[in-house]
């Protein structure tokens, strides 16, 4: 079985099953305000709970320099050893690639509304309420981006790999800039049938780019490029 952390519309970071689709537990993140940056937030550590509420961990960055990749590990280690009781509420239809698909159609919107900007932009201002659109959207692609960081963990090998699943789901699990180029050229593809690759690629450029800049300001400055391309 495999499981990794996904993070909710209220920011919340669940840990799910990704076969069945079950959330199974919550990862709370555990910080202090950086006392160089009182914008920045540093996480210091993170607590796993159960689907009950039942704190199954507490860890923290003295034992592992990533508190947050080992929240699918606890998880998992719950639920094998109580007979995995997640398996009693399974989705009805499970969505094993609902995130990619997601993430496909985040990038595609956002290359949309992208686009509008420009329009507008030329043609006496951009509007307040594509702005907001952009930064709720951006907003969200940020967050697929997060907790893809920590990525999945494969409970049968016990080892932690790509987040995101291929296209097939045989072939390798792909990193979000392969997942990103995979599910947003799939569904652009799919709105604009008629339009070249070339183009295709070129709008899915300026989400990209927008997104390696936020993280690039939120992160000082390190190289992020590899995670995002």
């Amino acid at each position: 079985m495999r499981y990794r952390i996904e993070q909710l519309t209220n920011d919340e970071l669940v840990v799910r099953n990704v076969e069945t689709d079950v959330i199974l537990g919550l990862a709370v993140p555990l910080g202090v305000l950086d006392p160089h940056d009182p914008d920045k937030w540093l996480v210091t550590g993170c607590r796993v709970l159960d689907a009950r509420g039942n704190i199954l961990a507490v860890i923290d960055t003295k034992s592992v320099p990533r508190p947050l990749e080992m929240a699918a590990v606890a998880i998992a280690t719950s639920e094998e050893y109580l007979g995995y009781p997640g398996l009693k509420a399974v989705a009805k239809e499970p969505n094993p690639r609902r995130i990619e698909f997601r993430l496909g159609t985040l990038l595609a919107d956002l290359a949309s509304e992208f686009a509008r900007a420009l329009i507008e932009c030329c043609n006496g201002g951009l509007k307040a309420e594509t702005k907001r659109k952009c930064t709720d959207l951006l907003t969200q692609l940020h967050g697929i981006w997060y907790v893809s960081r920590f990525g999945s963990l494969n409970a049968e090998r016990r080892a932690h790999e790509p987040y995101f699943a291929n296209h097939p789901t045989c072939d390798a699990r792909l990193s979000f800039g392969e997942a990103a180029q995979t599910y947003g050229m799939f569904e652009l593809r799919r709105r604009y049938p008629d339009a070249s690759d070339a183009t295709l690629k070129l709008g899915l450029s300026w989400p990209l780019d927008t997104l390696e800049s936020l993280i690039k300001s939120l992160m000082q400055g390190e190289t992020v490029s590899e995670t995002v391309r």
